[in-house]
């Protein structure tokens, strides 16, 4: 969760890059994120908009993480209202 990050700017995920012009500006207010993962297709929605659409087999299964920009980040991260389905 870093909006400004040059590589991997909130809604990112590490080793996935969309060529998506979508960037999402969340800094200073509540935002929604929703991850859709079908199989090898991955979808990040910020706000609604999509900003990370690919295709990566590699996390079909495993750990589930939310991560913010480390030490140096852009600020306080707070998280609320989080679901996972199947």
């Amino acid at each position: 969760i870093s909006d400004n990050h040059a590589t991997h700017p909130t809604g990112s995920i590490v080793g996935m890059h969309s060529t998506l012009p979508n960037r999402a500006a969340t800094a200073g207010k509540w935002s929604s994120m929703e991850i859709s993962a079908r199989g090898p297709h991955i979808v990040v929605k910020v706000d609604g908009k999509t900003v990370l659409d690919v295709q990566d087999s590699k996390f079909a299964s495993g750990t589930i993480a939310l991560q913010a920009g480390g030490p140096n980040g852009p600020g306080p991260i707070l998280f609320r209202q989080i679901r996972i389905r199947s």
